[in-house]
């Protein structure tokens, strides 16, 4: 993810939203399912995290955004055959 963020998201984006969405994923994504491989995250894996957050007293909108990177990104493994449709559509 942060590959995908660096190469498609930075040239596209202002410095402040490239930043805010880094530090996203840095502190919201990453230690929930970083270390799962793109493949065996399910919709529950995306579920609980977003779940965590808004038990954590996180704001809908700022939850909201963390699911918005993950749609973005999971859009973008999908075109691009990294992971099969299928996935993607268990995901959304």
């Amino acid at each position: 993810m942060s590959r995908w963020l660096w190469v498609f998201r930075f040239p596209f984006a202002e410095r402040g939203t490239y930043d805010w969405l880094a530090c996203t994923a840095i502190h919201q994504i990453y230690p929930i399912i970083g270390g799962k491989v793109v493949g065996d995250i399910t919709s529950a894996d995306i579920k609980a995290l977003l779940n965590h957050w808004m038990n954590e007293g996180y704001a809908y909108t700022t939850v909201k955004k963390v699911y918005n990177i993950l749609t973005d990104y999971f859009r973008y493994l999908t075109q691009q055959e990294y992971i099969p449709k299928a996935l993607w559509l268990r995901l959304s």
